[in-house]
């Protein structure tokens, strides 16, 4: 014995070895040290020579206190470990050598709160060969790993290639089992594998776990070339409660903390020198999703088939959005298409989607390669109705501030009343968030059967914009608006406080589309150009600027018959009241209605409004205050029956969308009852 050596840095103690030669069979007593951790190792047995070469049998036993110290000791490195692991350790085990045969059995081991028990088989040939079967109670593998916020340790030279040469230097039969395995903060259950590595080739019978969060997993398939360039096949399927919890383990950058429900997920991998195919359905959220195609390699160049089908797009949103409420559910969602390409360019090519009765077709390019990512858009559409996509809530919202702030389809002649107060704050105040167009370029064209929301239609747009830099430039939008011919440009630039500039015109567009109401009959065009600058809607408004110009040659205003008054005036009627009620409820036939509008400081003026009518004529002025909200509106019509006559005036005043209307007829009652005397008294 000896008491005490140094070796490597570390002390081993009470060093003992005790053996006997006897009749060709040599006996190992006891073959035993202290070594450095608290650590202890024992061997004792016999061995002597048989015909199929050394035959050998007996049993060891190490035990350890502390195995870090005694990995440390052998130069392996276990910084990355955290230090209350790799604390005490167990191995017992019986042995039994016939040649090159080693049989090691009753193996039971522990490590920290770990037990482990199985059995082994090792052949010592020029290609070894091992057999292993083992079983063990619980495992937390977290518990083992660095803590996730902490930097990774320095690699240990070792690459995945490296492993995998290892394993094609020799065969293996492995069979085991593990009651449980943490890992992710994810407990599993009845996590078990089967495989067999010969030549070269890995074969995976099974690969499974029982419960992962009440899913189940299976793997299964073969890996060749495991000295080169790995090929082969796989085979997986996994169905469980919910996804989220199996995505805390496969993908923790993918967890969001949603509830996604039942899934199943199955398919196959195929790969070979040059492609990886794949192809794969996953089922949830009471939808499909299916990817195919083919992985190149090494270049990880892209090309897959993929679809999407869903049942409800309402059901289907409010999984992400639970407020979403539209008014009735839009319809069933499918989308198809290929994604071609790389992670820095692809293409999304062949997109078809519906959405309901709603299609969207055409490709989509991505560039990544840059300082901003790159869109490249080429799209056809069908009908889109958009009132039906938006939650009520949000539509409402929409609504009540197109009613606050723009007129639209809809508006009503207004009578004499009470006007409603201004509404003191009609223009948000809040900041337009664009930063969107500063985080990427566009190239968009689009063309579709038709886009509507409320009551705007517009048929058969054809839009191309670009954006770049930050500025948004509609190059192109045309389309039938109002039954009449729309074309409009314009740019808005978003790099610094937002400036936009627009140009529109509207030709032969019917006075009923555009009004929602018969208060005007016939066509119009309108010309306009239009300029602001500011980070709010408040800003904008309040800094708009530009002109427009209104036409319409032929047409009918509701509301009074100026035909009819003008005719009972010729007839010598002289009662004001008459003459109204004469005409009251009738339409005006006109033959021109023209106007031009200035825009300064987000008031929109008038003072050359003119119309031409069978009866008479009128004339108009009209101030628009959109930042306050307010209007004041002077409109004189006058009889060509009595052309000496002062016109009857209307004058309309207060909130844009709830003036008061008042009309001013002292002067034509004064003129009508100076001149009735003198017709009464010539009458016959």
């Amino acid at each position: 014995g000896v008491e005490a050596v140094l070796w490597r840095g570390g002390l081993i103690r009470e060093a003992r070895l005790k053996l006997s030669l006897a009749r060709g069979r040599l006996t190992l007593d006891r073959l035993a040290a202290l070594l450095p951790g608290g650590s202890d190792a024992s061997l004792s047995g016999s061995a002597a020579p048989t015909a199929a070469g050394l035959g050998a049998e007996g049993t060891v036993a190490i035990n350890s206190d502390d195995l870090r110290s005694l990995v440390g000791w052998f130069g392996a490195s276990v910084a990355s470990v955290p230090a209350d692991r790799l604390r005490k350790a167990t191995l017992s085990s019986r042995l039994a050598l016939a040649g090159d045969r080693l049989d090691l059995t009753d193996i039971e081991a522990t490590l920290d709160a770990t037990r482990l028990s199985g059995a082994a088989t090792v052949l010592l040939r020029a290609r070894p060969g091992i057999g292993l079967r083992f079983a063990a109670d619980r495992f937390n593998l977290d518990a083992y790993l660095p803590p996730r916020h902490a930097a990774a340790p320095p690699a240990a030279g070792v690459s995945l290639r490296d492993a995998l040469s290892l394993l094609a230097g020799f065969d293996a039969n492995v069979d085991g089992s593990l009651q449980g395995l943490t890992w992710r903060g994810q407990p599993m259950s009845d996590v078990s594998f089967s495989a067999t590595l010969q030549d070269g080739e890995a074969t995976i019978h099974k690969l499974s776990v029982g419960d992962l969060g009440g899913a189940s997993a299976n793997l299964s398939g073969v890996v060749d070339e495991l000295g080169g360039a790995p090929t082969g096949q796989l085979a997986f399927d996994m169905r469980g409660p919910e996804l989220e919890r199996v995505l805390r383990v496969a993908s923790p950058a993918l967890a969001t903390g949603r509830s996604y429900g039942a899934f199943s997920l199955g398919g196959g991998m195929q790969y070979d020198k040059d492609t990886i195919t794949i192809d794969t359905d996953l089922r949830v959220l009471d939808g499909y999703f299916h990817v195919v195609g083919d992985i190149a390699r090494p270049s990880g160049t892209l090309d897959l088939g993929f679809e999407l089908d869903h049942p409800s797009f309402a059901a289907l949103v409010r999984n992400f959005r639970p407020l979403y409420q539209p008014p009735a559910d839009p319809g069933a969602v499918k989308l198809t298409g290929r994604l071609a390409g790389d992670r820095h360019r692809f293409t999304l090519e062949q997109l078809a989607l519906a959405i309901g009765q709603s299609t969207l077709s055409g490709t989509l390019g991505v560039d990544l390669s840059g300082a901003r990512p790159q869109l490249d858009a080429d799209l056809s559409a069908g009908d889109w109705t958009i009132d039906r996509l938006l939650s009520e809530r949000q539509a409402a919202a929409i609504d009540r501030r197109l009613d606050e702030a723009t007129p639209r389809p809809g508006i009503l002649l207004a009578e004499a009343r009470t006007p409603r107060p201004a509404k003191p704050d009609p223009w948000s105040e809040a900041p337009i968030d664009l930063g969107l167009l500063r985080r990427a370029d566009l190239a968009l064209k689009l063309a579709a059967h038709s886009l509507a929301y409320d009551g705007w239609r517009l048929d058969a747009p054809t839009v191309a914009a670009a954006v770049k830099d930050g500025v948004l430039t509609l190059q192109q939008l045309d389309g039938r608006l109002f039954g009449g011919s729309l074309a409009a440009s314009g740019t808005l630039d978003a790099t610094a406080a937002p400036t936009v500039q627009a140009r529109v015109a509207l030709k032969d567009a019917d006075f009923k589309a555009a009004l929602g109401t018969g208060l005007l009959d016939g066509h119009f065009d309108l010309e306009a150009s239009l300029a602001s600058a500011g980070a709010s809607e408040a800003e904008l408004i309040a800094r708009a600027s530009g002109d427009a110009a209104l036409e319409s040659r032929g047409g009918s205003v509701a509301g009074v018959d100026l035909k009819a008054v003008d005719e009972a005036l010729q007839s010598h009627s002289r009662d004001l009241l008459a003459l109204l009620r004469g005409g009251a409820g009738g339409r005006t036939e006109f033959s021109s209605l023209a106007g031009h509008f200035r825009l300064a400081g987000g008031v929109a003026s008038s003072d050359d409004l003119r119309l031409v009518a069978a009866g008479g004529q009128g004339s108009a002025t009209l101030r628009l205050d959109l930042p306050k909200w307010t209007m004041a509106s002077r409109v004189e019509l006058a009889l060509s029956g009595a052309p000496d006559a002062p016109p009857l005036v209307m004058r309309l005043d207060g909130p844009i969308d709830a003036p008061r209307t008042i009309f001013e007829v002292n002067a034509l009652e004064q003129y009508l009852a100076r001149h009735a005397p003198a017709e009464k008294a010539a009458r016959p």
